[in-house]
């Protein structure tokens, strides 16, 4: 991830971790894997002070040098032909509907359904306006080719049986094992071909804006914007690689090295748990074993925590310091980006915890350092495979 890996990892999953909790209808106040070995402040504690079980210079012996920096600067211009990208993205996905016709296997229908089991409808069944492609094979076995040779505003029941191991017993949906249900479809139309031109009507139809021209402006602008962005994240990424690069840490304090290492694999524990999938199972999915997710998982530890032990060093030598208004914001920006599925703010913040938000929001503060003291370079050009020192880097 080039995005600011240490700050986005930080509040991410802590969320997707406690989110799962959420899901299960359990509690989510209790203190999440960032903040595990520090407990939560209270309200009326200055929120500019971060509690923690170490000191960062203690673990830092040498901090590599991080003022007038070079980083690589990366172009924002928006062509032409990225806009036309975007357009033909557009096109493809409004395709012609065809309000007649015959669904034959390969055709991508626009369907109603709605599922029931001994009569009573079941939660996950019910859909409007889904597309699916006949052949895909994405729903149960019986349903797509059910729909062959049915004819578009056709409503009909396909009497299908799940499969015996559809979901793992006790995950969400496993008590549809093995069950005989009945869905009933409408099938709304059959997608055709992709429109050959924009128009002012496919543009008012489906997006907020009236006419191309409008449209064309809005995905400059927003291409413009994604291109900032990027770029900023980039070379925000590149500094920091070479900071914690040229310095020297002896090891990490305890509390953070498990805090990203039961981060990394608690991320794709709860994405097993999504899929209703045994862990051992997920990783056979993936290619992979417990064995190297493992060592993956001190690797990240390592990068992780080297990335946050430098950064602390970096803010205490600059009195780089978050205020009790630049904590309220910045819990608010955080709730609204990353906050679904918590009813309020005040749950956010006791189950992310205090001292991960501050942490990340310190961290916005040292990027941004780094940034204001480099130096923006061309990128150099090289005949060898190492490429230059700024792009072997990233």
């Amino acid at each position: 991830m080039r995005k600011k890996l240490l700050i986005s990892m930080l509040i991410a999953c802590t969320v997707m971790a406690n989110l799962t909790a959420c899901e299960k209808k359990e509690a989510a106040s209790s203190a999440s894997p960032l903040s595990q070995s520090a407990s939560i402040e209270s309200s009326s504690a200055s929120s500019s002070a971060i509690s923690e079980d170490y000191k960062a210079e203690d673990y830092v012996t040498k901090l590599g040098e991080y003022k007038g920096l070079e980083y690589t600067k990366i172009s924002t211009d928006i062509t032409d032909d990225q806009i036309d990208a975007v357009i033909s993205q557009f096109l493809s996905q409004h395709p012609e509907k065809l309000s007649s016709g015959t669904v034959k296997d390969g055709d991508t229908v626009n369907i109603d359904y709605s599922g029931k089991k001994d009569g009573v409808a079941f939660e996950g069944g019910t859909a409007s306006g889904q597309a699916l492609k006949i052949g895909s094979k994405t729903f149960i076995d019986g349903f797509e080719t059910g729909l062959i040779g049915h004819k578009v505003g056709e409503t009909l029941d396909l009497n299908l049986k799940f499969p015996d191991e559809y979901r793992q017993e006790g995950q969400p949906g496993s008590e549809l094992n093995g069950a005989k249900v009945v869905f009933t479809v409408t099938i709304n139309y059959i997608e055709g071909d992709a429109p050959k031109k924009l128009t002012d009507e496919l543009v008012s139809e489906n997006t907020e804006y009236k006419t191309v021209d409008e449209y064309k402006k809005a995905v400059k602008e927003t291409l413009k914007e994604n291109a900032e962005k990027n770029a900023r994240n980039t070379a925000e990424s590149e500094l920091l690689t070479q900071v914690v690069t040229n310095s020297a840490i002896k090891a990490l304090p305890a509390s953070v090295h498990d805090r990203f290492y039961n981060q990394f694999l608690t991320y794709y524990k709860t994405m097993a748990a999504q899929y209703g999938m045994q862990f051992s199972s997920f990783l056979a999915q993936l290619q992979t074993t417990e064995d190297k997710m493992n060592e993956a998982a001190e690797a990240y530890a390592t990068n992780m925590g080297g990335q946050l032990l430098c950064m602390k060093v970096i803010a205490n030598k600059e009195n780089l310091n978050v205020t009790d208004d630049e904590y309220k914001d910045g819990l608010s920006t955080y709730f609204k980006s990353q906050g679904q599925g918590y009813p309020d703010e005040a749950t956010f913040e006791q189950s992310v915890g205090k001292q991960s938000i501050m942490e990340v929001l310190l961290a916005d503060k040292v990027v941004k350092f780094l940034m204001d003291n480099g130096k923006a370079v061309e990128k150099k050009e090289s005949s060898t495979t190492s490429g230059s020192a700024a792009s072997s880097s990233k």
